[in-house]
């Protein structure tokens, strides 16, 4: 995970930006110089594979973030990791088709070892998730950005008038006073609280505190 010598005011790629750059500082491990370090971007999209029909499907496609940008999503070099069958979206969070990818990507955060001529440990990270705010949401476990409390970036609450635009209402996320951001710790945590849920029920319980926590924030 090389610098690219690019001033530090210039970014003409994933490469280019403080997550590339910061990662191996706060993960000495992977400047193992004996390690082959390994940055990986996730793309998970939905699409219609049909013409003139209704069904939906999703690849889950990964790529290596240390090959050239002209190199990086050529089909060659495109790992296609799990189809999520139609004929619709899932509702609510894919964490079942996401499980085995975990289950790897954490045997290769611990290294793996792989023999050509000679033995090297091969050590990857997700570094990053290209998609969609749809699917990402559904990938991340957020709210849907149709919700309430759609931003996974900060706590500000979307104004609804309900006497406009259907039942939900028509939705305002204009304002003059800028959120507070949500923490690394705070998204975790509810993260957490959200899986340890029994039920759809006390799932909903967990999502309704988010908001109020956001509004007290």
């Amino acid at each position: 995970m090389a610098p690219r010598g690019l001033p530090d005011n210039v970014m003409m790629d994933i490469v280019d930006g403080n997550v590339w750059k910061e990662f191996s500082k706060t993960n000495p491990s992977f400047n193992d110089k004996d390690a082959l370090s390994i940055g990986l971007l996730l793309n998970v999209d939905w699409f219609k594979p049909f013409d003139r029909s209704e069904y939906k499907v999703s690849a889950l496609m990964m790529s290596v973030i240390n090959l050239p940008r002209n190199e990086r999503f050529k089909k060659r070099w495109t790992m296609v990791l799990g189809i999520i069958p139609g004929p619709t979206e899932p509702k609510g969070n894919v964490n079942t088709f996401l499980q085995p990818m975990v289950e790897d990507l954490l045997l290769l955060w611990n290294g793996i070892p792989i023999t050509n001529s000679t033995l090297k440990i091969v050590k990857a990270a997700l570094l990053g998730v290209s998609s969609d705010m749809p699917a990402l949401r559904k990938v991340s476990q957020y709210l849907g950005h149709k919700a309430d409390l759609g931003c996974s970036r900060c706590n500000f609450m979307a104004e609804r008038d309900l006497t406009k635009k259907g039942a939900s209402g028509k939705m305002s996320y204009y304002t003059c006073v800028a959120a507070p951001d949500r923490t690394n710790a705070q998204v975790r945590d509810q993260a957490k609280e959200y899986q340890s849920a029994g039920s759809l029920k006390i799932a909903k319980e967990i999502q309704k505190k988010k908001m109020e926590f956001a509004t007290q924030s």
